[in-house]
Formats: C-alpha cells, structure tokens, sequence
C-alpha cells in the first residue's frame, strides 16, 4: 500500500499539470507535491475542506461531459469491437481497468481514524455510518461514468496509437487529456474551447486533491505500522498540530523524487502496478494457502 501511495501521489500531480497544458509538467507536479506535504504539517482537516470544495464542481462537470456524451453513445457503440488477439493480451487489458479503477479504496483505508458511531467504543470500533455512504458514492461516480465517458470515447474520430501513446487529429498525446479533448469535440466551437478549458481547471484540481488523499493515507498507513511495531516509533512521533512530521516527511519527497526522475505517466503506472501486485500476491498467496 505505501508503494502505491507513493506512486499515486506522483501520478496525480503529474496528471494535473498535463491537463493544465504547462511546459516541464514534472517540475510543477513536484513543487505542487512539496506544498500538499507542508499543508499537511497543520493537519488533515484543512486539506480536507479543500478536497471538498473541489469535489463539488467535479461532479457538475462530469454530469455535463456525461450529458453532452450522450448523444454520440450511438457512434461509440458502433465503433466498438470485438474481443481479439490472445487471452494473455485481454487479461493484461482487463487487469489495466481494474488497475485504473483501483484508487477507490482510499476511502476503506481511511476507516481507522473516521468517527464512530454513536454506541462505538474504541475498543470495539465501528464506522459504517461515515464509512458506507463515502464508499457506495465513490464506486457509483468511478463505475458507472468510467463506463459512460469510456464508451463515449469510441466516438471521437481520428484517434491514432503511436508508441503507446494516443492521438488524435491537431492534438498529440491526448491519451493524458482525454477528458478535456472529449469536451472539445462533443460540445463543438468556441464553447467547446472554453467548455475544455474549464475541464482542465477543475480535473486539475480534483488531481491534486488525489495528491493530497494519497500523502494523507500514507501519513496513517505509517503512523498505525509503528503503533504495531512494524516500523520504527520514529513515524508516532507528533508535531504541535497532531501530525506525524516523519512520515510526511517520507511521505513528500519521495513522490517527489518519483516524478522528476521518471517523468512519464506510462512508466509511472508501471511502478505503480508493481507495487499493486506487490501488495496483493503476498496476501493472496497466505490466505489461498491456509486452510484456516
């Protein structure tokens, strides 16, 4: 988990500055990560009402590109083919969407240190009225729009894979933008500039507030392992606002160091997906092999 965090963070924080369109988007993404971390010095809270208002316009946009989609779901769906090549290639298709859709368990990691419900003691904890209601949004949002807006996408015409990057008519790389150029082309014109426009502001935003979830669950993920003595009790050690300094320490530089040395979405979904596997072949492989 903490290899994944670390490379989320980076990821986000790349993924921002490429839909905000600026030159050398790793240098921004690893300054933008150095503030998050100093913010988070102060505590969780303030980060968080941030992350709150920028889920807000959020929704309303992808409501509106959803809408706008909808007209060309025909066109997409004839676009669409069937499955082929080897079971090898679609297995490693399908295992990328879950890896894509993957970052919904943010929420369940952040359980340890949501409110209890009334009647909940610590000693016997329980959270499912903060618990359930976060987790149900969140996979109704990422399952049912991935789906709409990845079907949509049959429907932009001119779409090219080049060296494993994606094309489009008068705009290259636009696998990493793809939201902002679907706005473009569904809405059409001036508006649909603007409409793009608006887009890159608000999905940039929403990405680093993805930076600042992930630092958050890597300061707890740390915090609980030295609380279990798996790591060393350096990472209990809390500053004046409550915040253990060392792990958000950790927790900044090193996606910072991630994405200026790696400085590619594709290579850092890589590592990403190493430290998913990372995480799940030990669990599998103890659990499958114990009959208890």
């Amino acid at each position: 988990l903490i290899a994944d965090y670390l490379v989320t963070a980076a990821i986000s924080a790349l993924s921002a500055f490429q839909y905000l369109g600026v030159p050398h988007p790793e240098k921004f993404a690893a300054f933008a990560i150095l503030i998050i971390g100093c913010l988070n010095l102060l505590g969780p809270k303030h980060t968080g009402a941030l992350a709150f208002l920028i889920s807000i316009p959020t929704v309303l946009v992808v409501i509106a590109l959803g809408t706008f989609s909808i007209p060309h779901l025909g066109h997409a769906w004839q676009n669409l083919q069937p499955l082929h090549g080897s079971f090898g290639r679609n297995w490693a298709a399908f295992v990328g969407i879950v890896l894509a859709l993957s970052g919904v368990e943010a929420i369940a990691n952040a359980t340890g240190v949501m409110k209890l419900n009334p009647g909940s003691t610590e000693a016997n904890p329980c959270v499912t009225r903060t618990s359930t209601p976060a987790i149900l949004i969140v996979m109704i949002e990422v399952c049912a729009f991935t789906a709409l807006l990845g079907l949509a996408m049959h429907a932009l015409p001119g779409l090219m894979i080049a060296n494993g990057d994606v094309n489009a008519p008068g705009a290259e790389g636009v696998r990493d933008y793809m939201l902002r150029y679907m706005g473009q082309v569904f809405v059409g014109g001036g508006l649909g500039h603007a409409f793009g426009f608006l887009i890159s502001i608000v999905f940039g935003l929403l990405l680093l507030s993805a930076v600042n979830t992930a630092i958050v669950d890597l300061i707890t993920i740390q915090f609980l392992m030295s609380r279990d003595r798996e790591i060393p009790k350096i990472f209990q050690r809390l500053n004046r606002w409550g915040v253990p300094g060392f792990g958000m320490t950790l927790a900044t530089i090193v996606p910072m160091l991630l994405v200026i040395l790696v400085k590619d979405m594709a290579g850092l979904a890589d590592l990403y997906a190493v430290g998913v596997v990372g995480a799940g072949a030990p669990n599998l492989g103890a659990t499958a092999t114990d009959r208890k």
